[in-house]
């Protein structure tokens, strides 16, 4: 069975001999945070026999006893490889409907919270897809925003159209409901968007103020510096 750590570690060897897609998949996870360049190389692999990257990747998404975070990984591998061909895999990870979360007194976390990250995953690997012009993935969120049970779902689902297509506002909001309204006032932000540069200060703050350095009591200053011999 394909199980990989939270720590995303070293990809094990395949289990089928042979199996080239089973193969490059572990290879691509297991480089994930390794060295950029190889992690590159392997993807370039994936594109030349996707067919057997896909179908050893749809076993192993289908193992409901495999770990959420290793699913995780092999989505964001589809994410990085970028190719048109993963957009039904990606449909249904987006898709697929999760347990519902039980009510525990003292309990934030549950499972089901921790599978809605690979949700989360296949619906931002759709929107880098028709950002990148497949249709078929911007069809694929509208579905997840049409059908997902889950508002925090459909949350990411519309600020990945949104942002791929401000036009496709009118469309989307013909589905949905009165209580999801105010979703269509999200919007994804990306790293640029909050990134600052040395020089941008908020306008409306005022200066900084100039410190001057003082001397403190007792310091050893160049006004509390003891006579030198010779002095007057």
């Amino acid at each position: 069975m394909f199980r990989i750590g939270d720590s995303f570690g070293p990809a094990s060897p395949p289990d089928r001999r042979g199996d080239r897609g089973e193969w490059v998949m572990r290879q691509a996870v297991g480089l994930l945070h390794g060295n950029e360049e190889e992690y590159r190389q392997v993807l370039d692999v994936i594109r030349q026999d996707l067919d057997a990257a896909l179908a050893a990747t749809e076993r192993w998404l289908g193992d409901t006893e495999q770990d959420p975070m290793g699913r995780w990984s092999l989505i964001h591998v589809l994410s990085d490889v970028g190719h048109p061909g993963a957009v039904r895999l990606l449909h249904a990870q987006a898709a697929r409907r999760l347990p519902t979360r039980r009510k525990e007194p003292g309990v934030c976390e549950q499972a089901a919270d921790v599978e809605e990250l690979v949700n989360v995953m296949a619906i931002e690997a759709l929107g880098a897809l028709a950002r990148a012009g497949a249709g078929e993935a911007a069809d694929a969120l509208f579905d997840v925003l049409e059908n997902q049970d889950r508002r925090s779902l459909r949350g990411p689902a519309l600020a990945e159209l949104l942002a791929i297509n401000p036009q496709y506002r009118e469309r989307a909001s013909a589905l949905l409901g009165d209580e999801d309204r105010d979703l269509l006032d999200l919007r994804v932000t990306r790293e640029d968007d909050v990134r600052l540069t040395p020089e941008e200060r908020d306008p409306g703050r005022p200066p900084p103020r100039k410190v001057v350095d003082k001397p403190r009591p007792g310091s050893r200053g160049p006004h509390n510096r003891p006579p030198t011999a010779g002095a007057d």
